[in-house]
């Protein structure tokens, strides 16, 4: 209940101001290929980000036409700008993660007390599925517990084109580029996906009706149904029945 502060929140709200890179910026890297740069060293998409900070003169253009990116086996290398701002950017994703996780934990664990099947609503634009972090099982089992149900509800509802395809961004890159970096959207919040699809839940993305969304959960947690089993044997020695 906030009557004696509400003037004060929403002032505080007022002064907040987004931190995320906007696709627009000469050195952008999302969270997705950050995640698989630095953990999983992933050659190709390192590559793809190398390319297109040359194109928008975040990094010198090759020297000459015989400079390439591969070394003498063919293979590409890791340029050290590019899993250095890989790392960072991860150590962020894992910050805003973490704590996502845990505030979404202890809201399922605060509901174990009351009766009955609960729906949570994550309305965020999700977070990648970095499986180095241990809140998805704190997640899944208090969902579980709880008998809580986690929705997520994509904020980012319709995307257009990447930045890099627009005439803003200055610079064209090949089309393989700027398309492989459009398929890996929906990979940027495989995270939220995943959590909600574990606890029994569904993710309403890719469209601007939310209010569809939240309409179709609500109808679905008016229907549910429960199976118990009780054997008629008290033995409980870890064997299968018939």
């Amino acid at each position: 209940r906030t009557e004696a502060g509400r003037a004060q929140i929403l002032a505080a709200v007022e002064r907040q101001t987004g931190t995320f890179a906007s696709e627009l910026d000469a050195d952008y890297m999302s969270p997705y290929e950050a995640l698989r740069i630095d953990n999983d060293r992933d050659v190709p998409i390192a590559m793809r980000v190398t390319r297109r900070w040359r194109a928008s003169g975040y990094l010198p253009p090759l020297l000459d036409e015989e400079e390439t990116d591969t070394d003498k086996r063919g293979e590409g290398r890791l340029d050290p700008q590019v899993t250095a701002r890989a790392r960072e950017i991860r150590l962020q994703s894992q910050t805003r993660q973490r704590t996502t996780l845990e505030i979404l934990g202890r809201v399922i664990e605060s509901l174990a007390g009351v009766k009955g099947r609960k729906s949570v609503l994550l309305l965020s634009e999700g977070f990648v599925h970095d499986t180095t972090q241990d809140g998805y099982r704190r997640i899944n089992r208090a969902s579980r517990l709880a008998n809580a149900v986690v929705y997520f509800l994509d904020a980012r509802a319709l995307e257009g084109l990447p930045a890099t395809l627009s005439a803003e961004w200055g610079s064209t890159l090949s089309p393989e580029d700027s398309f492989d970096s459009l398929a890996d959207r929906p990979l940027a919040a495989g995270g939220a996906w995943s959590v909600a699809l574990d606890s029994g839940g569904v993710a309403v993305s890719a469209t601007n009706d939310l209010a569809g969304g939240m309409d179709r959960i609500a109808r679905e947690s008016e229907s549910y149904y429960l199976l118990g089993y009780f054997p008629t044997r008290g033995q409980r020695d870890g064997k299968f029945r018939r």
